[in-house]
């Protein structure tokens, strides 16, 4: 047997048409489906490829229909961003585009129907007419041998029609024009003239004192106030002193509640950072819930800076009961809190000396007077940040004010005679 192997050839398939008449062929569904020369359309889509495509009014009014939907469905949206906003936006432009493009006349529909009757119905397009019907331009025909069976002359000019008047240019309207360089700006601008007047400023419950279980309203102790009313003295060398920063309103300012990673810091805030690190030991109070002071955290102190933290404490170590923590209460920063903490005191760099942080050698930094109510004069009181710019560099002239404090050792005392300004007394006094 040989070993050879099989070659097999295939051979050119045969389109084999059955002749049913003399003037009719047809095909078997075998061959339509593989005769190449042959076009079939399914008998589903017969229908409609046959059917006129559909014209541009009813395809504006079903885009109009859909930009409808989607723009009542933005507004039922009560957590609507900017960019949700922009988005309505660009469907308000469309939905104007489509109007104004259906409320222009039809250039073509002008011409009458004296046009429309003149149409060469063997053209594919219906708004431009044959070339046999346009006046001046004839059809070349090939030039034969006129036979003993040909047609006279007079019968090929009987189906001839003479037009009175010129045929009307077919003109098409553009489907939708250019936006203009400045789109992007008055899209923006468009925007924000949505965000002040589409929806109402979101009013929130007012603020109460917090209940009596809660700690009720504090007060300065006697004791404390004995210790601050002492001369201050200033001391040979810079002392080691504790610094409790506020975030929101103070160094920052978020404009989403519901995103606390996302918040604009105040002027110079990059430089004030380092320099508390570099002088003084620093930690973190917000009345914010802590799951929000650790996300503003990540942001605000990137990389190792994190790490020499002495603390981030949130709104759980307010001392509010279930009730006043969801409710919106008036909160109190009580820094006698900060002080009976093990784990704030063992971060003294002087703790095995027996060194601890007290009211000489804390301070607030806050943008709430009535939040220190228990501890007044161990209060950096800064003007409220909202996001805005500011004419005065606020963070800047507060590190001049705490290079001072480092060489007091009661900064109580010295607080007490010389509270923070955020404007000298002299520029104050010229501009009244």
């Amino acid at each position: 047997m040989s070993t050879k192997p099989l070659i097999y050839k295939a051979g050119t398939f045969v389109c084999n048409y059955i002749r049913a008449s003399p003037s009719k062929i047809t095909l078997t569904n075998a061959q339509r489906r593989h005769c190449p020369s042959s076009k079939m359309i399914p008998v589903g889509m017969r229908k409609q490829a046959l059917r006129a495509p559909p014209t541009f009014q009813v395809m504006a009014a079903q885009r109009i229909a859909v930009l409808d939907a989607a723009i009542a469905a933005i507004d039922l949206r009560e957590d609507a961003n900017s960019k949700k906003l922009k988005k309505r936006a660009q469907h308000l432009a469309e939905k104007a585009d489509l109007e104004r493009q259906l409320g222009q006349p039809d250039q073509a529909q002008l011409g009458g129907s004296s046009s429309a009757a003149i149409r060469d119905e063997a053209s594919i397009d219906s708004t431009v007419p044959a070339i046999g019907s346009i006046p001046g331009i004839t059809r070349k025909k090939s030039k034969r041998k006129k036979g003993p069976g040909d047609p006279s002359p007079q019968s090929e000019t009987q189906g001839e029609v003479q037009l009175s008047q010129p045929i009307v240019k077919a003109q098409i309207p553009k489907t939708r024009e250019r936006y203009p360089r400045n789109a992007k700006a008055i899209a923006t601008a468009t925007i924000t003239a949505e965000l002040t007047t589409m929806k109402p400023p979101i009013v929130r419950d007012p603020i109460v004192p917090p209940s009596a279980a809660s700690g009720g309203v504090p007060d300065p102790s006697p004791a404390y106030l004995e210790r601050s009313l002492v001369a201050p003295e200033h001391a040979s060398e810079p002392q080691h002193i504790l610094l409790v920063l506020d975030l929101n309103g103070t160094i920052l300012y978020r404009p989403d509640r519901r995103r606390p990673s996302h918040f604009l810091e105040r002027q110079s805030t990059g430089e004030f950072l380092d320099y508390i690190f570099a002088r003084f030991q620093v930690m973190v109070w917000s009345s914010a819930r802590i799951e929000n002071v650790r996300l503003m955290a990540n942001k605000l102190f990137p990389g190792p800076r994190r790490q020499f933290l002495v603390a981030e404490w949130g709104r759980d170590r307010m001392g509010l009961t279930p009730e006043d923590f969801v409710r919106r209460v008036q909160v109190y920063k009580r820094l006698e809190r900060v002080w009976a903490e093990p784990s704030i005191q063992g971060r003294h760099p002087l703790r095995e000396a027996g060194a601890t942080w007290d009211q000489s050698n804390t301070i607030l930094i806050d943008d709430s007077l009535e939040k220190a109510r228990s501890e007044p004069f161990n209060l950096v009181e800064l003007p409220e940040f909202k996001g805005d710019s500011e004419p005065t560099d606020v963070l800047q002239r507060l590190t001049m004010y705490l290079d001072d404090i480092l060489m007091q050792k009661n900064v109580s005392a010295y607080m007490r005679q010389n509270p923070f300004k955020t404007v000298d007394d002299r520029v104050s006094s010229e501009e009244e």
